[in-house]
């Protein structure tokens, strides 16, 4: 998984949604947490990619 910084605005709808998986950076940007995803957070992330009115989480099935 994947933040666009060019592309994120900061709503920081991603890090409401999962706030175990993503953390808005020191310049109000998403950034991913490190580490795997759980399989409990599986489904917030997929609803943070839809919900990211910037489109800038890419999230893959395989990850």
């Amino acid at each position: 998984m994947t933040v666009d910084a060019g592309r994120c605005a900061g709503h920081g709808i991603c890090e409401a949604l999962v706030a175990e998986v993503f953390v808005l950076d020191g310049t109000g940007r998403s950034t991913v947490r490190a580490g795997s995803i759980s399989e409990a957070d599986r489904l917030p992330v997929e609803q943070a990619v839809a919900c990211c009115p910037a489109q800038a989480i890419s999230f893959s099935e395989d990850e």
